[in-house]
């Protein structure tokens, strides 16, 4: 049974109280389980440099060690599962990353969250609250689980969604060689204007966005993987140049590429 006091936190994250006049948040190593229902479309969550536009109704689960950030703003209702070993967090693994819950259920699921935090701050006698905290935890996976349907099973009939797929398909086949804008907008036979604005639209990330992304993405797993240059790693994903390379990498991670080994190694 989870202790109320130290295996869960719950609220609401909202950016325009917690993160005003910014437009991203800092990328994280997420620790716990987590478990995210927004309640208004807008910004994107990037999870291991994919990219997930926020609807209405999307719920997140993630796991420890995936790396996250977001284009702000963005609402949601939250828990944080601290017990990572637990059976509880056990039930929360077995959630697809990113679902949608059915319209008709998003604001009871939400009203549960705040039942959730509420519980945790209103009843007095540990026990007592220790009971009421697991029993609205598993109401929320209960009627999470039975309202939601896999983000990647709904439907999609937008302007430019089999446009933007291709697009996709091709980068991630292609990042770590040449990826110019003009490149992937001819694989795809549509002008490199209308593949940006259709892109961006559908991926809350523009083409070359989402290239910088994956290469940093992989960047990453090779600086943890193996011992090589950050020149020999620059070429061989597609960067220009070591320079270039660095730049990219500090805008996107916050540090260095050599930061980013030693920070990782030491963490380790």
């Amino acid at each position: 049974m989870l202790d109320s006091s130290k295996d869960i936190m719950c609220g609401i994250f909202d950016s325009s109280v917690n993160m005003k006049n910014r437009t991203r948040s800092e990328m994280r190593v997420v620790r716990y389980y987590e478990l995210e229902l927004f309640t208004e479309s807008s910004g994107t969550s990037y999870i291991d440099g994919r990219a997930y536009p926020i609807k209405r109704g999307m719920l997140v689960c993630s796991r420890p060690k995936q790396e996250r950030y977001s284009q702000l703003p963005i609402r949601c209702n939250y828990i944080r599962l601290v017990a990572v070993d637990s059976v509880e967090a056990m039930a929360l693994s077995e959630f697809p990353q990113v679902s949608m819950v059915s319209e008709s259920e998003i604001d009871k699921i939400a009203a549960l969250f705040l039942k959730l935090a509420t519980a945790m701050v209103s009843e007095s006698d540990k026990t007592l609250r220790d009971l009421r905290v697991n029993g609205i935890f598993w109401d929320i996976l209960y009627h999470c689980k039975r309202s939601t349907t896999s983000a990647a099973a709904l439907p999609d009939n937008t302007a430019g969604t089999v446009t933007v797929m291709k697009a996709k398909e091709y980068i991630e086949d292609n990042f770590r060689s040449e990826c110019t804008l003009s490149v992937i907008a001819e694989q795809v036979h549509v002008s490199p204007n209308h593949l940006h604005t259709v892109f961006k639209k559908k991926m809350g990330v523009s083409p070359l966005g989402y290239v910088q992304a994956l290469r940093i993405n992989a960047a990453k797993q090779r600086i943890m993987a193996e011992n090589g240059s950050m020149l020999q790693i620059a070429l061989e994903l597609g960067f220009s140049s070591q320079s270039h390379f660095i730049k990219v990498f500090r805008q996107q991670v916050g540090i260095t590429p050599s930061e980013y080994r030693k920070r990782m190694n030491r963490e380790y």
